[in-house]
This record gives C-alpha cells, structure tokens and sequence, in this order.
C-alpha cells in the first residue's frame, strides 16, 4: 500500500506491498527469521529512496508491526533477534550516498534500539 505524505493511497505501491508480506512469509527457521527482517529492511527503503512522496511512518510502523510479531511468535533472544536486524542496516545506513534510503534506515535502527531498551528492561511484549 502506498501512503504519500497526504495521506493518499494509491495501487502502484499495493502489489509491491503484497509481494514484500509472501516473502516475510517464506521465513526459513534455517536462515532465521532476523535474515527475513533485514531484508523486508531494505526492500521498504528501496521504496522510500524511490517515491519521494512516501511517508516515513507508515513504512516504519509496519516494519515494526512485523518485528512484533516474531517476538510474539516464540520464545528465544529477543534482544539477539533485534542485534541481528539492527546491525547490518547500521552498515547499510552509514554506506549509502542516498539520503532517503539513509533516513529511512537510520529511523529503523531508532526504532529497533527503542524496543530493545524494552526488551532487556523486562517490559511485556505489546502485541
């Protein structure tokens, strides 16, 4: 789904969305699903840096929406799960010339450092 910054939604972005949500689906317990995150990462900042009309926000908050939901999924080190994520889009984020694409991965590894202070504070999982 593409939100622009008026709050418009518009079918191009729509198809892209649906196929980013069947690849989050195929998460192998082989590769770990931290391997997945990363990637549906940069899939939405590859959107971003494109459409200058893409809000930031949205996209973070449904990246987000899916981090939550592995960490409901089961329990193992969420704090090693988040580390696993935020590391590479760090690197990533420092190694792009693009400035779009280094907002958006910067916000991420806000995003992913916020709930990892919560998560090795102890706090229940918000889901």
């Amino acid at each position: 789904m593409k939100i622009c910054n008026k709050g418009l939604v518009t079918g191009n972005m729509k198809c892209q969305m649906r196929d980013i949500r069947a690849e989050e689906i195929r998460m192998s317990s082989e590769c770990g699903p931290y391997l997945q995150m990363g990637k549906l990462a940069q899939q939405l900042a590859n959107h971003f840096q494109k459409d200058p009309n893409l809000a930031l926000e949205p996209l973070l908050a449904h990246f987000m929406e899916e981090v939550e939901v592995n960490l409901a999924a089961d329990t193992f080190d969420h704090a090693g799960f988040i580390q696993r994520i935020q590391n590479p889009l760090k690197i990533a984020a420092n190694a792009t010339g693009k400035p779009r694409r280094k907002q958006f991965l910067l916000a991420m590894v806000d995003a992913l450092n916020g709930r990892m202070e919560e998560v090795q504070g102890g706090q229940e999982l918000n889901v």
